[in-house]
């Protein structure tokens, strides 16, 4: 009964990771089972479904068919649609019941691709798993694939690629737009941002630095190993630029550690210039989310407001090498009690607004919505957590705990 949760809800699952990893691309993205498991991307997870390009195709096929997988129905229904829409190419995903068959995805993707002549990738995504495991598996897929296609003689000089900017990763448009600025500006060199996540590039021009956006395409993909430098702003997307490096030998950074431009001027900060938060000198607080951007939150606490004693917690992907100690990947709502035992109380926790009933703390408690946590269902905006409004959710969450109190 350990993975039994009482009090907070369903974390989104791997297929929805993977499909909001590449929803800018003109990708064709295919969720094989029934239709149970599209309620759970579409009305939870598909925080940018607006600005969504590509909808998911919803296999739906019936329980006999999919037990006796009739892959013949599936490769039709994917190869209308694709005449229909003309992507670039396409990502098929799995869903629980096709994995308990073992349905052939590499099979599937085969004759998907002979019959559409797109390329066509598939990910064994489970139903099961969180949705960084999804994230993991189609950046995994795609190296894969651009390894196949990648020219060693094409070099593009002065390209950043930013990986793992995703909603379910805490990244919104204003956080895009405000990196990319810091990025343009301070990294010797660079003179276009590629957010593969976000589906935009931007550059500048002119004497006054006007932001010039494109949106990107499978292109962009195809040729991130011939970038001069890959930027993982998520833990989920830590060891695709590993695997870049490794692979085509392209450097990387990793956000949040302060060594890749984050810039967290003081003077920049709207609330803090108005006096509107706090110190926190004297305070013990717990971060609870994304580890890369709570590394950067912990930073922005200690750089401006004095903050020494912080720990980051989080559900999802949790690298040690990026932690102090103290921190701790958590597995379920009883991990997160145990610990909050073990090392609390803390006078300050900022975190999903899903977890302020489970306690832990005595000061206050700070709303930051984590996507992945309270879906879309609870949250309608979620938090700037880069660039100068940073402070934002801190002068909020102060102002509402004294209202509180």
């Amino acid at each position: 009964m350990k993975n039994l949760f009482h009090k907070l809800p369903g974390f989104a699952a791997d297929y929805s990771g993977a499909m909001l990893a590449v929803s800018h691309m003109r990708c064709l993205r295919i969720l094989h089972g029934q239709g149970g498991c599209s309620g759970g991307v579409c009305t939870c997870d598909d925080y940018e479904s607006e600005t969504d390009d590509w909808r998911t195709l919803f296999s739906k096929i019936s329980e006999i068919e999919t037990i006796t997988g009739n892959d013949e129905k599936l490769v039709e229904m994917i190869a209308d649609a694709s005449d229909s829409m003309d992507p670039d190419w396409v990502l098929l995903l799995g869903s629980p019941i096709p994995m308990i068959i073992a349905t052939d995805y590499r099979a599937i993707a085969s004759k998907v691709e002979m019959k559409t002549g797109k390329p066509a990738l598939f990910v064994d995504t489970t139903g099961i798993e969180t949705y960084d495991v999804g994230e993991k598996k189609v950046y995994r897929a795609m190296i894969e694939r651009i390894k196949r296609v990648a020219h060693s003689d094409v070099q593009k000089h002065g390209s950043v690629y930013v990986v793992g900017d995703t909603p379910l990763n805490g990244w919104t448009e204003k956080m895009r737009e405000a990196y990319g600025r810091d990025i343009l500006r301070n990294a010797d060199g660079a003179v276009e941002v590629i957010f593969t996540g976000g589906g935009m590039a931007y550059s500048v021009e002119g004497k006054e630095d006007q932001l010039i956006i494109r949106k990107t395409d499978m292109n962009d993909w195809k040729t991130i190993g011939c970038s001069s430098l890959n930027i993982a702003v998520s833990a989920s997307a830590c060891g695709a630029v590993k695997t870049l490096n490794k692979t085509f030998g392209t450097p990387y950074k990793c956000f949040g550690t302060g060594q890749a431009w984050e810039n967290l001027g003081v003077l920049e900060d709207p609330q803090l210039e108005a006096g509107e938060i706090q110190a926190f000198s004297n305070v013990k607080i717990l971060l609870v989310g994304e580890q890369f951007l709570m590394n950067n939150l912990r930073r922005y606490l200690r750089k401006n407001l004095g903050a020494r004693d912080v720990t980051i917690a989080g559900f999802f992907a949790f690298h040690e090498e990026f932690a102090e100690d103290g921190d701790k990947k958590l597995n379920d709502e009883d991990d997160y009690l145990s610990f909050l035992g073990s090392t609390g109380p803390y006078d300050v926790v900022i975190g999903d607004p899903v977890l302020q009933p489970m306690g832990g703390y005595l000061r206050s408690f700070i709303s930051c919505p984590e996507l992945a946590l309270c879906s879309r269902l609870l949250t309608r905006e979620l938090p700037v957590l880069y660039g100068k409004n940073i402070g934002e959710i801190i002068a909020t969450g102060q102002c509402n705990g004294d209202c509180n109190r």
